[in-house]
């Protein structure tokens, strides 16, 4: 990477600690919303994940911060607490920080074990391999099959079996067990690269497992030897770097061939950058339905593909779910056209029309509002079939615009999933201006 990109990766990871404050609560647990007042436990052990591997990466971790989730993590291992997954994940954690609850780790191994599934015992073996007992974990895992249960719904750990495979991997890498890393490697390579829908859970668990095997499989001295075939030239590379990176730009829609000269396997991946073409984009409904209706001040349906410029009118987003199930973590997400503002009632002061009152509205977690967009989280409760959101717009800047689709979706939950039609839409010029 050049300069750039390796200055933007540090803006990047020193913007998401400094983030993360507004996340962390008194007791030094983390909310899933910002400024939120309730632990979510598995977010908890995620942070502070993220907190220790940018600590042994150089990066700047507050001090204060990082003592009050160790404090946290301490005195919630002391309970028999949460599922199994989320206290085996923390005492790996407080392992890897070197402040091992022993205790707590004997208990789960003497009188738990066998109600431990395979990546809990994983997580609980990497803990006493990090905390110095090489003989107790090497037991826990002896003849453990790396395969995990398979996931019904998401759940309060955000999981899949390819999140829980990339936990596997990653234990097997610390324990340098590479004949069963690789096998996990190339699965997990392999679905990531596809055109699979993953959750932001699962990707990120996923390239942080492949990067540390990779770099792990690295450190050796065998060098990585081979050519690079184009149709004018060839370029014969060796090196013991994980990533060697060759731009083809002048090559685009011709065959090229890649060549591996020594005894290590690489593997290859064509990336390519752009702008997609608009196109017809089609409504879609899973397990979801989304209806979008816009309103003048008084209530009145309106079209809203042709505004007069200075009109403010409401957009109202009706979300209902075809089952009884519960959904957590719903996203419903509007981008706006260039040429419509939100008119922000929180900062403004603002108030809901009169006639919303008939609407279930409030049901958001966390609201988030940009200049281009505006995006509701909220959970589905059971017996809830139907709630609605609303948002006041300003018409702006005369001109034609595109309106992109709204979604809604489960965010850890592919199978739930709604958008609308995208359209063209325009902001006309005021009466008395013509």
């Amino acid at each position: 990477m050049d300069e750039e990109d390796l200055k933007e990766i540090d803006n990047n990871v020193n913007a998401a600690i400094e983030r993360l404050r507004s996340f962390q609560l008194g007791d030094g647990g983390f909310s899933y919303w910002p400024n939120e007042n309730r632990v979510d436990l598995w977010s908890t052990n995620y942070v502070g994940h993220f907190l220790l591997e940018a600590g042994d990466r150089g990066y700047y971790v507050p001090a204060e911060m990082l003592e009050k989730w160790l404090e946290f993590q301490h005195n919630q291992s002391r309970k028999n607490e949460a599922s199994y997954l989320i206290r085996t994940y923390r005492l790996y954690l407080l392992a890897k920080a070197g402040r091992e609850n022993l205790s707590a780790m004997n208990y789960l191994r003497e009188s738990q074990l066998e109600k431990l599934n395979n990546t809990s015992r994983y997580y609980l073996a990497a803990g006493y391999l990090l905390a110095g007992y090489d003989s107790i974990a090497r037991e826990l895992i002896r003849g453990l099959k790396p395969v995990p249960v398979e996931y019904e719904t998401p759940g309060v750990t955000f999981g899949s079996r390819l999140r829980d495979k990339a936990i596997m991997l990653e234990v097997n890498t610390i324990f340098k067990d590479y004949e069963v890393a690789v096998e996990l490697y190339d699965d997990i390579s392999e679905k990531i690269s596809g055109n699979d829908w993953y959750s932001t859970q699962t990707t990120a668990y996923s390239l942080m497992a492949l990067s540390k095997y990779v770099s792990a499989v690295s450190e050796t001295d065998e060098v990585l030897q081979g050519r690079v075939v184009l149709p004018d030239d060839e370029l014969a590379f060796s090196i013991n770097q994980p990533v060697i990176n060759i731009d083809l730009d002048k090559y685009f829609d011709q065959e090229i061939r890649v060549i591996n000269d020594s005894q290590r396997s690489f593997y290859t991946a064509l990336v390519w950058e752009g702008v997609p073409l608009r196109g017809d984009i089609e409504e879609v409904s899973s397990n979801l339905e989304l209806e979008v209706s816009w309103h003048d001040e008084d209530g009145r349906k309106i079209d809203h593909t042709a505004i007069e410029q200075g009109s403010s009118f409401w957009g109202i987003f009706t979300v209902r779910k075809e089952d009884y199930r519960p959904l957590n973590e719903v996203a419903l997400v509007q981008v706006l056209p260039a040429g419509w503002e939100i008119e922000n009632l929180r900062l403004l002061g603002g108030k809901l029309p009169e006639w919303s009152q008939d609407l279930l509205l409030g049901k958001e977690n966390y609201l988030d509002i940009r200049d281009d967009r505006i995006m509701w989280f909220f959970d589905h409760d059971r017996y809830l079939q139907e709630c609605s959101f609303m948002v006041k717009i300003n018409a702006v800047t005369v001109g034609e615009y595109y309106l992109p689709p709204a979604l809604v979706e489960v965010m850890y939950d592919n199978r739930y999933k709604a958008t609308t039609a995208g359209q063209t839409v325009s902001v006309l010029k005021r009466a008395n201006d013509e």
